[in-house]
């Protein structure tokens, strides 16, 4: 189903009463299901003493006809990587794709840390089955581009 906004406006902002959330709406993924639109989006909660943030993906649903919210989820779709992984300090959404009936991966962009610069982003996918959650789960600890499956700390690729 194609559908035009015709009347563009700020459809959600978060208004910091879920400690996880606390800034931003940013790089927003949606698909139409039924009457509704499923919008996935990153968040991020308040910067820690160091002035960082944690990036997580949230999940908005709106009406299609009128785009009022119609739920937000409570907790994150995804939480970060264990210490020392490519995704320990975030994960910001990218794509969605349904793999099968019910079965669906994500995407996503892993963030850490680093010395030189303020952090760096690697490519990871997770899945998720709807008839049995509502949770991302990482496919490897690893990112899919940047590492490989079996070592989740952060590699780069010589060329």
């Amino acid at each position: 189903m194609k559908f035009t906004l015709t009347n563009p406006r700020l459809l959600y902002k978060p208004t910091g009463n879920l400690g996880w959330q606390q800034n931003f709406a940013q790089i927003p993924f949606g698909y139409v299901e039924g009457d509704n639109l499923r919008v996935i989006f990153a968040t991020r909660d308040s910067k820690d003493s160091d002035g960082n943030y944690r990036s997580y993906p949230a999940q908005a649903i709106f009406n299609l006809n009128t785009f009022s919210l119609q739920s937000l989820d409570l907790a994150p779709l995804m939480s970060p990587g264990l210490p020392g992984c490519f995704d320990e300090f975030g994960v910001m959404p990218g794509t969605i794709l349904e793999i099968h009936s019910g079965e669906v991966a994500m995407y996503y962009c892993g963030w850490s840390r680093s010395v030189t610069t303020p952090y760096r982003w690697s490519i990871g996918i997770s899945y998720l089955d709807k008839r049995r959650g509502a949770d991302y789960r990482p496919m490897f600890r690893s990112s899919i581009f940047g590492g490989l499956p079996r070592s989740f700390f952060f590699e780069c690729l010589g060329l």
